[in-house]
């Protein structure tokens, strides 16, 4: 697969200079979310829809461009230079991140030539309200797989593995990481440039439909336009807290297998597994004295003792709630006759009890 080269779009200082916004203090990715915070905040008129949408295409044409600087600074470099650990998973990213960025780029085309075709624009020319699954679809695409990357340390593989790449590039590539974090390792420093701008834009979106709302409240009320705002921002919403919870079970997922050691992590780690709960995070109760360790991933049930384990495909686990002495509660159980994992609620503690 070929890694599409960088166009001759604005740099990322022109996207901030195109945007209104100054480049100092800024802590990573694109400038429009200070700009539109500090809109929103400030107590100004209510917007048009038109002056929405053009607010909307400036984020875009932005974005767009601090996309083809890390095409062309971190992505050109870490494709085009030789094979490397995991590099599938960094092929279907780049995948991913072109696809975000054509669709960013066919909604900066659109909107540009509505507002130069006519001086109103109407709800009908906000790609963002009609085109809402789209969207979703194609960032949960993105965040799946940079997550893959994250949990398998792909980030760590591709600095240490191409550290010569980045050592050759290294004027350019301290440029444009020191945008976000001065101190930052390589490797920090890709799994922040390839996540960061996303969600910063998703949050751009969810303040750009705040503002469409308030512009659609001055001319429609109660109308099939409005119930598309509204439907838009509650799934805009839904998709930034699905981020975070990915972004986060494959970092704290990425942490178990550093601390598991090899043996663990080889037999155990691939892309698609996150860690849901930890026997070391509760308080564990073992009637067989069996199990140092229980660990719930998304796909299996894994009991460790020593150097060993034993591991239960969820597809063979069922969940049973109960009446206990202490309250309600619920089993994990594959066979009856074999292990019974029973999380329950006390006060402010959590226990795993395994029984014979």
């Amino acid at each position: 697969r070929a890694v599409r080269p960088s166009p001759g779009r604005p740099g990322m200082r022109s996207a901030w200079q195109l945007a209104g916004a100054s480049p100092a203090g800024r802590a990573g990715g694109p400038p429009g979310h200070d700009r539109l915070q500090e809109s929103r905040e400030g107590g100004e008129p209510d917007m048009s829809i038109t002056e929405v949408a053009g607010l909307l295409l400036r984020t875009e044409e932005t974005f767009s461009a601090y996309l083809a600087r890390i095409n062309g600074v971190i992505l050109t470099l870490l494709l085009q230079s030789g094979s490397f650990e995991n590099v599938d998973l960094f092929l279907l990213l780049n995948d991913h991140f072109h696809v975000l960025w054509d669709l960013t780029e066919k909604g900066c085309k659109t909107l540009k030539q509505t507002l130069h075709a006519s001086e109103s624009v109407s709800l009908q020319d906000v790609y963002l309200v009609w085109k809402a699954d789209l969207f979703l679809d194609r960032y949960i695409q993105y965040f799946s797989t940079f997550a893959s990357c994250t949990v398998v340390q792909g980030f760590e593989h591709a600095a240490k593995n191409k550290s010569e790449v980045w050592r050759s590039h290294q004027p350019a590539l301290q440029q444009f990481l020191a945008d976000f974090s001065l101190d930052a390792s390589v490797a920090v420093a890709l799994h922040a440039v390839l996540h960061k701008p996303f969600q910063d834009q998703l949050q751009q979106y969810s303040l750009i439909l705040s503002k469409l709302k308030e512009a659609a409240g001055q001319v429609v009320d109660q109308c099939p336009e409005s119930e598309a705002i509204a439907d838009a921002t509650i799934k805009f919403t839904k998709l930034r807290s699905f981020v975070k919870q990915v972004l986060d079970e494959a970092c704290l997922t990425r942490s178990l297998w550093k601390s598991l050691g090899h043996k663990f992590a080889d037999d155990l780690c691939v892309p698609e597994r996150r860690l849901l709960e930890d026997s070391q995070n509760l308080t564990v109760f073992s009637s067989t004295g069996r199990s140092d360790r229980i660990l719930l991933f998304n796909d299996i049930l894994v009991l460790i003792q020593g150097s060993g384990f034993q591991s239960f495909d969820l597809k063979l686990v069922w969940v049973d709630a109960a009446e206990t002495e202490m309250g309600k509660g619920s089993s994990l159980q594959e066979e009856p006759e074999d292990f019974l994992v029973s999380p329950r609620i006390f006060s402010q503690e959590r226990s795993v009890s395994l029984e014979k």
